[in-house]
């Protein structure tokens, strides 16, 4: 880009209006990716020549289609459920599946931070915390389908992420400064 700078005063707002502009591009390795800028995007640079550049962006992915959430027991299969059990129903012990379709990301995207979010429909009453294990699979993600054996010939990562979910949702309450908690 070449800058027309004919007053000195005005330097200052074009150097900074370059500086906006270059904080808003996207690296051509990106492509075409629909994003939009959690923070604002900010470039880190030095004289080398090997400089990384780094980009905030936020994407979400959802669900997009009932069959891409499944509820999968060591017998069956649940594609139509409007809710997920993460800790199976009456105790029973089951794996939830969530497929995120049709997400792309350039081979040289490093992703440095992600989340997942769910929303409690109601209280739990299953008496003890329920292990999410967070895994991605490998190769080709196949649509699911409504046999239990389809889920356990997918290829996963090694890495995996884990965690525990409270006991029960809390409901809180909040009356004169007092919060009362409801299990």
């Amino acid at each position: 880009m070449i800058l027309n700078m004919k007053k000195k005063s005005n330097f200052g707002l074009k150097v900074l209006s370059m500086a906006m502009i270059v904080s808003l591009m996207v690296p051509s390795s990106i492509g075409n990716i629909v994003t939009f800028a959690e923070t604002p995007a900010t470039t880190q640079s030095t004289n080398t020549a090997d400089a990384e550049q780094t980009f905030s962006f936020a994407k979400a992915f959802p669900i997009q289609k009932s069959g891409d959430d499944a509820e999968v027991s060591s017998t069956a299969v649940n594609l139509i459920s409007t809710g997920l059990d993460l800790h199976g129903l009456a105790g029973a012990t089951q794996s939830t599946y969530l497929r995120f379709a049709d997400v792309a990301l350039p081979t040289d995207a490093k992703i440095t931070k992600a989340y997942i979010a769910f929303t409690a429909r109601d209280a739990s009453t299953a008496a003890q915390s329920t292990t999410i294990n967070v895994t991605g699979e490998l190769g080709t993600q196949a649509a699911f389908s409504s046999t239990a054996a389809s889920f356990a010939s997918r290829t996963f990562t090694t890495t995996t992420m884990s965690m525990k979910t409270p006991r029960c949702y809390r409901k809180y309450h909040f009356q004169h400064r007092r919060r009362f908690i409801y299990c």
